[in-house]
């Protein structure tokens, strides 16, 4: 039987009425009303994105907060929407439960990291579910942000499985993406090799280092993202910080392509990757371990094939979009309304 409790969805970009996301919320529940808005993208600097971006989220939980009153259970796909929301219910009230989407807080030092942390503190107070996308996040993130209130809940990172009708072994390696993001190792890795390389990132990424001549970079160009990664030889995702969750979006779709990917060992991707199985992992900042990593998968076409065959397989398995939207249908139920 489905639960009557009503579910206002809040994403910040358009998403379709028959997404399977949302269907498989619907299944247990009666009522998910979609509220989206195309998000404003490709900042580059601080500035822009508290101009742009940060503008677009206060807007929007204002509009989303006067609706309160319509629905049992707000759930924010961004967690920045969540906390902001979570905000407003404190000063003002509000008896609508709220469940954040993929919360990720990275450990940051200084006045503005110790704000923050008491900001967000404040907002999880009226939170009842937070969903973290590494089970390395539940235990930390309850030991930083205990309430009484607050539950921590890991769902694995769900993509919507791109159809391959064939495997494309192109002649370049590709990487890309923009949070905790490594570049400089990776340069150093490829510089002086006889491959190529293609790079899609933002320009504070790479601000500031040396870009080999093999390295080919285009800036904020997300719209080709897929189309590089899916004719690229295999893939890379250089991370910065081990201990902050990231990378499991491009490392997904990398292996939802059937991409052998070297990655850099972090605690958000335990969960997702074995070592010689479904990847190849490497340890952070070690340029010279990256470069033979890269070296071997530039040589060896079979161990190209193997490990791009079984990662696709596991993201067929266990990180579909579909998958994720039943998980975050079960947690619901078991956090919000049991």
């Amino acid at each position: 039987m489905k639960s009557n409790k009503r579910i206002l969805f809040v994403l910040d970009w358009l998403a379709e009425e028959d997404w399977i996301y949302l269907a498989r919320l619907r299944q247990r529940f009666e009522t998910v009303t979609l509220f989206g808005w195309e998000t404003p993208r490709g900042h580059d600097n601080n500035f822009e994105k508290l101009a742009r971006l940060w503008k677009s989220y206060l807007v929007q939980t204002i509009k989303v907060f006067k609706l309160r009153r319509r629905y049992d259970i707000l759930l924010a796909w961004q967690p920045v929407i969540g906390l902001l929301f979570a905000f407003w219910a404190r000063l003002l009230g509000s008896r609508t439960s709220i469940v954040i989407h993929n919360l990720i807080v990275p450990q940051r030092h200084g006045l503005n990291g110790f704000l923050r942390h008491l900001f967000i503190r404040f907002c999880l107070k009226k939170v009842e579910l937070v969903t973290v996308s590494s089970a390395a996040e539940t235990s930390a993130y309850r030991k930083r942000f205990a309430n009484n209130r607050t539950r921590f809940h890991f769902i694995p990172f769900g993509i919507d499985v791109p159809h391959v009708s064939s495997m494309v072994d192109g002649d370049y390696l590709f990487s890309g993406g923009r949070s905790n993001r490594d570049y400089r190792t990776l340069f150093q890795a490829v510089d002086g090799l006889p491959v190529r390389v293609r790079v899609i990132a933002q320009k504070h990424n790479v601000a500031n280092l040396d870009i080999p001549a093999n390295v080919d970079i285009t800036y904020s160009d997300f719209n080709t993202f897929d189309e590089n990664m899916r004719n690229a030889q295999f893939v890379v995702v250089p991370l910065d910080r081990p201990g902050e969750s990231s990378g499991q979006l491009v490392l997904l779709r990398a292996m939802a392509f059937g991409k052998a990917v070297i990655v850099t060992q972090n605690d958000g991707l335990a969960d997702y990757v074995e070592h010689e199985k479904n990847a190849i992992l490497v340890k952070p900042h070690e340029s010279g371990e990256l470069r033979q990593a890269i070296l071997r998968l530039t040589a060896d076409v079979e161990t190209r094939r193997r490990i791009g065959a079984q990662a696709r397989h596991d993201v067929l398995e266990k990180f579909t979009t579909a998958r994720s939207g039943a998980l975050m249908a079960e947690a619901i139920e078991s956090f919000v309304i049991t």
